[in-house]
């Protein structure tokens, strides 16, 4: 019959280490998943917990909100802990409202109403180079090495080809700044970044509320004591939205808007 040794102390080392390893790395692997799954349910109750504090302190049905850094004001735009110090604008959109609401440790501080008078955009972008190969006329590159090196020449000819780099742009995020007036006349600035998709929702909003209380306030200079309908600002703000998606440039934008202000 045939005999097994039993392991060597060596092997038994080796083994052991081995085993260890494996403990450690998915030991590793489960902290981390665990750390991840609890930054997330942490992240969740701060936010439906913010969410409650805007809806009961916002006069109006709370239908959208989003995280702002108010010029000259300590605190703001805090990521990582969205209770300690920060600043939101929110929104209504039956009524068309917006209002700046302050918490501070975790509760209300400060709610005020806001006009929206002006803001501006600043793309956010990367560049990316990429080295391409145009392959046309290949056939021809081998039919010339061909005849010039024989049938070497001709795998070389046909492997080679015009490479050219080409610089591609994309634009990761805006970064939007408003200018408002407070029910205090009060004149302020605000700013927050984020990614294209929001920032386009964020700035037709922006759009229909400057044009809606140019309405209110008779300051439109091409209507005199004429109030606008307010399709009229729907239409304006469908023309902001083809030049945000890069379908009309601005000069058109400003161009059809005053014929629509003008109309």
């Amino acid at each position: 019959m045939e005999s097994y040794d039993t392991f060597t102390f060596e092997e038994f080392i080796v083994y052991t280490l081995f085993w260890l390893l494996i403990i450690g790395f998915f030991g590793i692997v489960i902290f981390f998943i665990v750390a991840v799954i609890k930054s997330y349910k942490e992240n969740k109750i701060k936010q439906e917990k913010v969410r409650s504090i805007l809806n009961f302190s916002f006069e109006e049905k709370l239908d959208d909100y989003i995280q702002i850094g108010i010029t000259g004001k300590s605190g703001g735009y805090n990521p990582q802990d969205i209770l300690k110090h920060t600043f939101f604008l929110v929104f209504n959109e039956s009524m068309f409202r917006f209002a700046i609401i302050e918490i501070l440790d975790g509760a209300l501080n400060a709610n005020e109403k806001i006009e929206i008078r002006s803001y501006k955009t600043s793309e956010n972008i990367i560049e990316e180079q990429i080295s391409t190969t145009k392959t046309k006329g290949r056939i021809g590159r081998a039919v010339v090495g061909g005849a010039l090196f024989g049938g070497v020449g001709a795998v070389v000819g046909g492997l080679t080809g015009k490479s050219e780099t080409v610089t591609e742009t994309e634009i990761v995020d805006y970064s939007i700044t408003v200018r408002v007036d407070t029910y205090h006349d009060e004149i302020r600035k605000f700013g927050f970044t984020v990614d294209p998709r929001v920032a386009e929702k964020w700035v037709l909003r922006f759009e229909k509320a400057i044009t809606t209380n140019k309405e209110k306030s008779g300051q439109n200079h091409s209507v005199s004591n004429r109030l606008i309908p307010i399709s009229i600002a729907d239409e304006i703000s469908k023309l902001k939205e083809l030049q945000f998606n890069g379908i009309i440039s601005e000069a058109e934008f400003e161009n059809q808007k005053q014929k629509l202000l003008n109309s």
